[in-house]
């Protein structure tokens, strides 16, 4: 008998002890604009990577890119996932955010952000993206992403910033509006929002941004507040995010860095259909690359940070150490 209450006891201690150290998973909400960038996020918590971490994931939908920075400074999201900006680099310097992992990038065969080309330019002559001069781009927003990516295209095939008229036009419904009614020559928009138009031929397609330019299009951001007094949990939040990176990576990318769909890649897409209302079709066409470890192109940083000053979109100069939260943030090997 003796036996017997001791072995209870015994069970009873360590169902005690196992109780005392369950603890409720750490809670980060993410501030986001619905899009495939967040593919591998998708894929992380579907799978359980986040919860094998301890964190629960919750999301903060915003309507604009351009909400995403001030949700984090104001508190009311722990993690921004957007488009680098003049914006962006602006509040880092200011010591509001960090950047500490990346996410999309623009790079060959992976087709997200297109050139779109009005009917009315291309019968005028306009087929090419060395003909740009005198022609008009339409673009979200001055310092944008977008912004930056158009200009580096156009800068690339030697025209000069100062012979093309940028079309601030907020929205991408705008932009395709626009080039499809004629009244911009040229604009970039996602593959997705183009598409309808582009089928019923209401414009054309002159190049995809990723053939022509390979750039750090998205980041993850935090405030220092949040990196300072959750790292640890900020760490757990990586580990888990790289294994969401690398299940993308590889349903999308072969081995030589093109893009191509692997055994993976149906599973991908109904999993990013469920958390973006749209079908795995629509999806399929605008799929970013990935850098399966999250890093991010330090180089193309800062030749961002220098584009933005030069266009005096920057107050002064900002270095990389007042944009990147090293701590986490890792640079990819080239």
């Amino acid at each position: 008998m003796r036996r017997i209450i001791r072995e209870i006891a015994s069970s009873i201690a360590a169902l005690l002890l196992v109780s005392g150290t369950t603890h409720a998973a750490d809670v980060l909400k993410i501030a986001t604009v619905k899009s495939t960038t967040l593919g591998a996020i998708y894929i992380a918590i579907d799978k359980g990577y986040f919860k094998e971490s301890g964190i629960d994931i919750e999301f903060a939908p915003l309507d604009s890119p351009g909400l995403v920075p001030p949700a984090v400074v104001s508190g009311s999201a722990d993690i921004g996932s957007t488009g680098v900006s003049a914006q962006l680099y602006a509040l880092a310097a200011q010591g509001a955010i960090k950047i500490f992992a990346g996410q999309a990038r623009e790079h060959p065969t992976f087709q997200v952000n297109a050139f779109i080309l009005s009917n009315a330019a291309s019968a005028a002559g306009l087929n090419s993206l060395d003909k740009l001069a005198g022609h008009s781009i339409a673009i979200s927003q001055i310092g944008s992403p977008v912004h930056y990516a158009a200009a580096q295209v156009t800068l690339k095939h030697h025209v000069a910033l100062d012979q093309v008229h940028f079309l601030a036009l907020q929205a991408n419904s705008n932009i395709v509006s626009a080039v499809a009614g004629g009244t911009g020559d040229t604009g970039v928009v996602p593959g997705t929002i183009m598409a309808p138009a582009l089928a019923k031929g209401d414009l054309k397609l002159l190049a995809w941004i990723g053939d022509e330019l390979q750039w750090q299009s998205s980041a993850l951001i935090a405030s220092p507040k949040t990196l300072n007094e959750r790292g640890d949990v900020m760490k757990r939040f990586l580990t888990a995010l790289r294994r969401g990176l690398h299940d993308f990576h590889d349903a999308f990318t072969a081995a030589d860095g093109t893009r191509h769909d692997g055994a993976g890649a149906k599973e991908a897409l109904a999993t990013m259909a469920k958390y973006l209302d749209q079908t795995p079709q629509q999806l399929n066409l605008a799929i970013p690359w990935v850098d399966p470890d999250g890093r991010l192109d330090f180089a193309d940083m800062k030749h961002q940070l220098e584009w933005f000053e030069e266009q005096n979109m920057l107050k002064g100069k900002v270095t990389l150490d007042e944009v990147i939260d090293k701590r986490l943030a890792e640079d990819v090997k080239r």
